[in-house]
């Protein structure tokens, strides 16, 4: 029971014995051959031969018997010696052969294995000398599986990362609320309205990062629709500057659109495309200079909508560029943290503008240089 086992859980073993048994049957089906077809296909050609030949029957008849026998004795010698030697030979190929078919296996079974421990940096050794075409499929099984291995160990970093970014972004409105309240116990903080007002700006300032954090969920888990219907692009525009004046007024920053004289219609959620705006025009906000200026422009390109905004405000450098959709990501920490920004939005704002089948990017010369964000959406 023990050998069964040990011959159940080893692929090579199970090789091995699956070219002896072959070797075998082939083996038994020769000996066969010869006890029980050859016999009469030899006196067959011996009776064809006997026609042509004139002599006694019983002389012919015993000299084909001494013919056939010292024939089968021949070739049993013959294979004697022919079948040891293809065994020896059979069963020096087949180890050789299982060993290199179940070496990749195993390499496999042993780095899924430490992957499934938590160690998502393994990779399956692969030769780099050979290119996709060269390689058997269990080579490129091994280069998918590697793959998957990276995909995963991204994800991961990328859950580690968010768990500190959420963390470290709770502490700061946290700290300060119980800093505040034990202050106001010990009778430190004096009760004024401006503390309670301090208290209340960081308790929104959870309130909006955890309402961000869940936006992001529903939206990266696509469990949410996307409601298009005919709409002017240039109205929602105008309706989200409307909302955001009276901010934009405190840093005495100018907004302006630049639009077509005809409406630009368009199949859009209109609740998400608010929320796609209103994300980029606080950012805008988030980092221009009291006295600055924003853009807005729409047109009609072929069968897409761009809509562009120029703001003149600090810029992004060309190392921060690639990161700018990446969540909690910040060009400047401390200041965009001061400002409550989560760090959310643009993330949110590109999963929407590509929900919608559209693309978004940005520009930027360099600090203190502006920025450009724009996106486009398909018309229809």
């Amino acid at each position: 029971m023990n050998i069964l086992k040990y011959v159940q859980s080893h692929l090579n073993i199970k090789l091995f014995l699956s070219f002896v048994i072959l070797i075998a049957v082939f083996t038994i089906v020769l000996v066969a051959a010869v006890e029980f077809i050859m016999p009469s296909a030899f006196e067959g050609h011996l009776e064809f031969m006997n026609s042509l030949v004139a002599g006694e029957s019983d002389v012919i008849s015993e000299h084909n018997r001494n013919l056939f026998e010292s024939f089968r004795s021949a070739f049993y010698e013959s294979l004697q010696f022919a079948l040891p030697i293809s065994l020896l030979s059979a069963i020096v190929i087949s180890v050789f052969f299982s060993r290199e078919f179940v070496k990749p296996i195993k390499a496999l079974s042993i780095t899924s294995r430490k992957i499934s421990e938590g160690k998502y940096d393994q990779r399956v050794l692969l030769s780099k000398n050979l290119s996709i075409d060269e390689m058997d499929e269990l080579k490129q099984l091994a280069i998918n599986f590697n793959q998957m291995a990276s995909k995963l160990e991204k994800t991961e970093d990328l859950r580690r990362q968010l768990i500190g970014d959420v963390s470290h972004e709770l502490r700061t409105p946290i700290s300060l609320i119980k800093a505040s309240m034990e202050g106001l116990i010990d009778g430190i903080v004096p009760m004024t309205e401006k503390t309670f007002y301090q208290v209340q700006i960081e308790a929104d300032r959870l309130t909006k990062l955890v309402n961000d954090l869940q936006e992001l969920s529903i939206i990266e888990s696509g469990a949410y629709q996307i409601n298009k219907e005919s709409f002017d692009i240039n109205t929602v525009i105008e309706s989200v500057i409307l909302n955001l004046s009276p901010q934009y007024a405190q840093k005495n920053i100018q907004i302006r659109t630049n639009f077509q004289e005809t409406p630009l219609i368009a199949f859009f959620d209109k609740d998400r495309m608010k929320q796609i705006l209103t994300n980029i025009l606080a950012n805008a906000y988030q980092y221009s200079e009291k006295g600055g200026k924003v853009e807005i422009s729409c047109a009609a390109k072929s069968n897409v909508l761009e809509v562009v905004i120029r703001d003149t405000g600090r810029g992004i450098s060309t190392e921060d560029l690639p990161h700018i959709f990446t969540r909690f990501f910040r060009a400047d920490k401390s200041r965009s943290r001061n400002s409550g920004g989560s760090g959310i939005g643009l993330t949110i704002t590109k999963q929407l503008v590509e929900a919608h089948g559209g693309k978004i990017w940005v520009e930027s010369k360099g600090e203190n240089k502006g920025t450009t964000i724009s996106f486009t959406i398909p018309r229809n």
